[in-house]
């Protein structure tokens, strides 16, 4: 099973790392470029987790319509849309309504990916897999957050931002990035 689980372990490092950017600079986001004090800032986390519940609420229905791939491809791409148009909000009502989309790009993608893990895997190694995907998820959010926040200090905030939904876009938006290993054992992740 090692190479099937491997590429879905680098498949979300590949999201992860670039989108962690959005959580690692959203009170920044919030203060600087929307003049939010913390109540502001709450309602952006709030935004963020409207988007996830109606992912998690709506992800069975999508996966009825959509391959795995397709679902990660276009979740991945969502959420790159929704961060980088968050540079551009005018204000709360816009950078909210592109939160909840982030959130539910965000779910969407995370849930997809360990969902094809648990379906993939047999039951005697499923845990062992498990771990290991909560350590890459939150490895890359604990080593990327950093990250950002330098670039952020020596780039500034808008090209930082815009730099980690270009990554979200080019490593989860390529077709061919998400094929199975050879002969085919995953199609769909």
């Amino acid at each position: 099973h090692e190479p099937a689980v491997r590429l879905i372990m680098v498949r979300l490092a590949l999201f992860v790392a670039p989108a962690t950017a959005m959580w690692a600079l959203l009170a920044i986001i919030a203060n600087r470029r929307l003049g939010l004090a913390s109540s502001g800032y709450g309602l952006l986390f709030a935004a963020l987790g409207v988007g996830a519940v109606l992912g998690a609420l709506t992800l069975g229905g999508l996966k009825q319509r959509l391959s795995s791939n397709a679902l990660l491809v276009a979740s991945a791409l969502v959420y790159a849309a929704a961060l980088a148009a968050l540079m551009f909000a005018p204000g709360l009502p816009l950078a909210m309504a592109l939160l909840v989309v982030a959130g539910y790009g965000w779910t969407a993608t995370a849930s997809t990916l360990v969902s094809e893990l648990q379906l993939f895997l047999p039951s005697w190694v499923r845990a062992r897999a498990l771990g290991v995907y909560m350590m890459v998820f939150m490895g890359c959010q604990a080593a990327f957050s950093p990250l950002w926040g330098l670039l952020t200090q020596f780039w500034g905030l808008e090209p930082a931002v815009l730099t980690a939904a270009a990554g979200v876009a080019a490593f989860q938006g390529h077709r061919d990035a998400l094929r199975g290993p050879p002969g085919g054992q995953v199609e769909n992740v």
